[in-house]
């Protein structure tokens, strides 16, 4: 099922009219996804033109042409509590003075909770509608046109941005200097190439929930395998389960791979969890996850990325296993995650991915290198390599700095204390000076510096968008997309890069904003 990048239809001033009439007519919708269907004594979005205005018995309703003026188009707006005058007016994107004089009331007049006022339009504004489709939120429509929720919320008198429903028809104001409104689109994705759609093709979606990282694991994973070093735990249907040997052969490589960049050998058995589908909410943007206390590691192998980047991901997560279990839990998130991105990138080194080095002067050319005093105890911002594939670079480079000023047989003391004065000789904010001047040095060595740093926030923008909003089919061809975009980003592609993300857009009918 592909997914409509905006289900707008324009409305004359004619057929604004109906608005009210045709969103009651039809059958009553299915619930959204977490959603709960309105009441029917819910009060519905009304928009009134003048009578002169009003369609003949002849006029095609369902099919309006667009307005090519809406000045007398009125909507009615149900004031909400602590609402003023003036704050409606400017969220509907006119003046004060019309409204008040719409409503027949004096400048002091004073409004309450439940009061309908009448908002004139003028010719710059413009109106239609939009049918919502499943697993679409307020947040999402009101991406789809660039407007704010709350203007959606007012236009259509919604109290609880929960309670929107399948097949619902919202209705959409566009104000003076908002993104116009556009009529329907032909399906997005028959817009993109034939060698695009045979690539987002290959990944079919898997028919399994999103995979537990806790809780009921058995019923998560059913199907289990005994390997030598591990017992690898998978779901039936899914992309692990067609390719059950290549997995297997996959990780004991990386474990072998791991152990040896490390320097130690984990001398217990574990359990692997591959999941076919993103992780449950809220660790949806994560790739894999390490609970080293049960000796449990989690891997999403749904089919995407390379096989370079599938033994990245989990020789990261074996990094942290090993390194947990065997020299003690982590004393700080800098050097777990920063260890972890070391030894991964040893573990690929001569693949077609882009060295640490190259990302982390990319960053000091372009002053985008995170603190790393403030990362040193901040669990929060490493939320993967994919959203934090920055904070994920400079941490793994800076580590790979430290086992230049460092003792090496000093790596697992300061991994369980952090303790950079007396086992480096100096304290975190010195050593990252150092470390910089020497990233400095190289910026001349980096090329494209620009762009890798603002398609990494493209990327990682994609993604968290996705990750939220993912509801099956509707948004599983972008996944895909923007999938393809971070691996062509990896390999410096950017022109590839590039190509990629503009598909996401096609495909989701927009563009979310970048934090980079």
């Amino acid at each position: 099922m592909r997914i409509r990048s905006r289900q707008i239809t324009l409305l004359s001033a004619a057929a604004l009219s109906l608005a009210a009439v045709l969103m009651t007519a039809c059958d009553p919708p299915l619930p959204v996804e977490g959603g709960v269907t309105p009441p029917a004594s819910q009060p519905s979005p009304t928009a009134t033109a003048p009578a002169d205005a009003l369609p003949s018995a002849a006029t095609p309703a369902a099919t309006p042409e667009p307005a090519d003026d809406t000045s007398g188009v009125v909507l009615t707006h149900i004031v909400q509590a602590s609402e003023t005058l003036n704050a409606i007016a400017s969220l509907y994107g006119v003046d004060p003075q019309v409204v008040l004089a719409a409503n027949n009331l004096a400048d002091n007049a004073l409004i309450q909770a439940g009061q309908r006022l009448h908002i004139p339009l003028t010719s710059g504004h413009q109106v239609g509608e939009h049918r919502v489709q499943f697993g679409q939120t307020l947040g999402v429509i009101a991406g789809l046109y660039g407007l704010p929720v709350e203007l959606i919320e007012a236009a259509n008198n919604i109290t609880d941005p929960n309670t929107i429903v399948v097949g619902q028809t919202l209705i959409i104001v566009s104000r003076p200097g908002d993104p116009p409104l556009v009529q329907p689109t032909a399906d997005p994705a028959s817009t993109l190439s034939a060698e695009m759609l045979a690539v987002i093709e290959a990944v079919p979606q898997a028919g399994w929930a999103r995979s537990p990282l806790d809780g009921d694991l058995a019923g998560g994973y059913p199907l289990t395998v005994e390997a030598g070093r591990f017992t690898l735990h998978y779901q039936p249907g899914t992309y692990a389960e067609q390719h059950l040997d290549q997995l297997s052969a996959l990780v004991d490589e990386t474990l072998g791979r791991t152990e040896a960049a490390l320097g130690v050998s984990l001398d217990r058995r574990f359990d692997l969890f591959m999941a076919g589908t993103l992780f449950e909410r809220p660790h949806t943007a994560l790739r894999g996850f390490t609970r080293a206390e049960t000796l449990q590691v989690f891997l999403v192998y749904d089919g995407t990325g390379t096989q370079d980047e599938n033994r990245y991901f989990l020789a990261r997560e074996l990094t942290k296993l090993i390194a947990w279990t065997v020299w003690g839990p982590p004393a700080s998130t800098l050097l777990l995650n920063g260890l972890a991105a070391d030894v991964g990138a040893s573990v690929v080194e001569g693949a077609a991915i882009l060295p640490p080095e190259q990302v982390c002067a990319a960053m000091s050319a372009t002053d985008s290198l995170p603190s790393l005093v403030t990362l040193e105890h901040d669990w929060q911002t490493f939320n993967g390599p994919i959203l934090s594939r920055l904070e994920d670079a400079a941490s793994g480079c800076f580590l790979r700095y430290l086992e230049t000023i460092c003792p090496r047989q000093s790596m697992p003391e300061l991994f369980s204390t952090s303790d950079y004065l007396t086992l480096c000789g100096q304290p975190l904010e010195d050593l990252e000076a150092a470390w910089r001047g020497e990233l400095a040095a190289q910026r001349s060595m980096v090329d494209k510096a620009e762009l890798l740093v603002r398609y990494s926030g493209e990327v990682a923008a994609a993604h968290q968008f996705i990750y939220e909003h993912y509801s099956g089919s509707r948004l599983h061809e972008a996944y895909i997309a923007a999938d393809q975009a971070r691996t062509a980003l990896w390999q410096g592609s950017y022109s590839e890069a590039r190509r990629w993300l503009d598909a996401v857009y096609t495909l989701i009918g927009f563009q979310p904003e970048t934090t980079r």
